[in-house]
C-alpha cells in the first residue's frame, strides 16, 4: 500500500510538469514580444530567427511526443496501478494465509506438545495402574489368605463352641428335668393332700346337705299337714248350717 501511494504522488508530480510545459507559450512569440529586438531586415537575426523556429518546432514536435508518450506512459501506470493493487491484495490475501497458516502450524505444534504429554501421562498412569493392580493382586491373596485362616479358625471356635453349648445344654436339660422331677412330685404331693381335703370337704358338704335334705323333708311334710288341717277345716265350715 505504501509503495502504491508513493506513485501515485510521483505521477502527480510528472502530470503537473507535463501540464506546465504544455501551456507555456513559443519562445518566437516570445521574442517577438521582447523590447529592444533586432529589426526584421538583419540577415543575421533572419538566420537566427529560423534556427530558433526550427528549435520551436522540434520542440513543438518534441512536446507532441513527449505528450503522447506520457499519455501511453498514464495508460500503462494506470494498468500497473491496477495490477499492482490487484497484487497487493494477493500479497495481503497471501499474508492473511501465511498468518492463518503459520497459526495453524503453531496450533498443530501445541497440538502435537499436548498429545505428547496426554501420551506421556497416559504411560505414567498406566505404569501407576499397573502397578497399583500388581499391590491389589498380592493385597487380595494376603487377604484370601487371611480370611482363609480366619474362617478356619472361625470354623474350630464355633465347633468348640458348638460342643460347649451342647455339653451345656444336657446339663441344664438334665438339671431342669430333675427340677421338673422336683416340682412334679411336689405337686402331686400337694394336688394329693388337696384332693384329700377336697374330699374331706365334700363329705362334710354332703352330710350337711343330708341334713338339711332330712330338714326340708320333715318341713315339706309339717306343711302338707297343716295345709290338710287348712282344708278340712274350710269343707267343715262350708258344710250346711
Amino acid at each position: 500500500m505504501e509503495a502504491g501511494q508513493r506513485a501515485e504522488k510521483l505521477w502527480k508530480a510528472i502530470m503537473e510538469q507535463v501540464s506546465a510545459s504544455q501551456d507555456s507559450r513559443p519562445l518566437r512569440e516570445h521574442e517577438e514580444t521582447v523590447p529592444g529586438s533586432a529589426s526584421p531586415g538583419d540577415p543575421e537575426v533572419s538566420e537566427r530567427a529560423k534556427e530558433i523556429t526550427v528549435e520551436i518546432e522540434r520542440f513543438s514536435k518534441l512536446s507532441s511526443d513527449l505528450a503522447g508518450l506520457l499519455s501511453d506512459l498514464s495508460q500503462k501506470f494506470l494498468s500497473w496501478m491496477s495490477e499492482l493493487q490487484s497484487i497487493q491484495s494477493e500479497v495481503e490475501r497471501k499474508k492473511k494465509e501465511l498468518k492463518l497458516i503459520h497459526d495453524i502450524e503453531a496450533s498443530y505444534a501445541a497440538l502435537e506438545k499436548l498429545i505428547e504429554e496426554q501420551r506421556l501421562r497416559k504411560e505414567s498412569f498406566e505404569s501407576l495402574m499397573e502397578n497399583q493392580r500388581r499391590l491389589w493382586e498380592e493385597e487380595k491373596a494376603q487377604r484370601l489368605q487371611q480370611d482363609k485362616e480366619y474362617q478356619e479358625n472361625l470354623r474350630i471356635q464355633r465347633q468348640k463352641e458348638e460342643e460347649e453349648y451342647r455339653r451345656k445344654q444336657e446339663l441344664e436339660r438334665e438339671q431342669a428335668r430333675q427340677l421338673l422331677e422336683e416340682e412334679l412330685h411336689s405337686m402331686r404331693a400337694e394336688a394329693k393332700a388337696r384332693l384329700e381335703a377336697w374330699e374331706r370337704e365334700l363329705s362334710e358338704r354332703e352330710a350337711v346337705l343330708k341334713t338339711k335334705e332330712s330338714e326340708w323333708n320333715r318341713l315339706v311334710e309339717e306343711l302338707e299337714q297343716f295345709m290338710s288341717r287348712i282344708t278340712a277345716r274350710i269343707h267343715s265350715n262350708s258344710g250346711p248350717s
